[in-house]
Parts: structure tokens; sequence; C-alpha cells
């Protein structure tokens, strides 16, 4: 439960550093310390679904369930494209470029997983919202630095940037991701 709570207290930074990056947040942000507990106030217009809290340990109350667009939309980093979180099913295979992060279901059998280029400094957060038994293997049509990612428990992600048709995508960071 503690790497639950340390990946939610990551997430939730990540998320902060994006938006105060963009401008969406007031100049008063709030950020999560290694405790967990809530630092400063959070001004202007951050929305979501996720309610509760989480201390160290990693136990939470009143925390919304599995991960949802509901809960995701409106805390999406925004990049070359709209602030929202695209779901990706059971044994649907591509992974879309329309969205800033995805959240993937996998199903019980091995998924290979694709990945076309996308437009130079783009930054995709893949999310294993929900784990069906089957490892989900990402393999990006042109990359550098590694060959795949499996996906296997819930919550694993993994956020890449797209440089160039050359270079293609980098791993910018993962939690729980098997990198090959």
């Amino acid at each position: 439960m503690a790497l639950m709570a340390s990946t939610m207290r990551d997430m939730l930074n990540n998320v902060w550093h994006y938006m105060a990056k963009l401008g969406k947040v007031g100049s008063r942000l709030q950020k999560l310390d290694e405790s967990g507990d809530l630092i400063g106030d959070v001004t202007g217009d951050v929305t979501g679904d996720l309610t509760g809290s989480v201390d160290a340990t990693g136990e939470g109350e009143g925390l919304a369930g599995p991960l949802t667009t509901d809960s995701v939309n409106g805390l999406a980093p925004a990049g070359n494209v709209a602030g929202a979180a695209a779901e990706v099913a059971a044994d649907e295979l591509a992974i879309p470029l329309t969205a800033p992060v995805v959240l993937k279901t996998t199903g019980a059998d091995a998924e290979a997983l694709t990945l076309a280029d996308g437009s130079p400094g783009q930054d995709l957060t893949i999310i294993l919202a929900t784990a069906g038994g089957g490892v989900g293997t990402l393999t990006p049509t042109t990359k550098t630095g590694f060959a795949s990612l499996a996906f296997e428990q819930a919550l694993d992600q993994a956020t890449l940037r797209f440089m160039d048709e050359t270079i293609g995508w980098v791993l910018i960071g993962h939690n729980g991701v098997a990198v090959a």
C-alpha cells in the first residue's frame, strides 16, 4: 500500500507540475509532501473527481474507485492535444494519440500493444487502470532507449515523449512497468 501512496503522490505532483507550467493553477499552488499531506492552497480551474486522502502507509479514505476518464479529466496535463483522458478497453491494441493520458485495461490474455509516431514534443502517459490478468506489451513504431514496455499490474504507468521521426518515442518516466 505504501507503493500505491507513493505512486498516487507522484502522479498528483506530476499533474501539479504540468498545470503550473501551463498557467492553469493560480500563484498559490498545492503539492503533496513525503507524508502525503497537502502543502499550500489550490486556486484556479483544477477540476476532477479525486476526493479523500492517502497517508504515507497507503491507507485511504473516501477515494473514488478505479481510475476513469471522469477522475482524470481536468487534471490531465495538456500537451499538443486536448486535456482529456482516453480509455482503451481490453483487447484494443492501438494506443491512441488523441489525449495526453491513456487509461488502459488489459484482458486475460497477453496483448501486443502498438503506438504510432506522434508529433514532435508530444507527451503521452499510459496508465494500466485495470489489470485483467494478461500482460500488455507496448512496442512503439519508432523508439530510442528501449525496445518495449510491459504493463502487468494495476497503476503501472509510463510517460513517453515523441522527439522526431528519427528518434521517435523516448521514455521519460515510469513506475512498475518492465522496460526491455
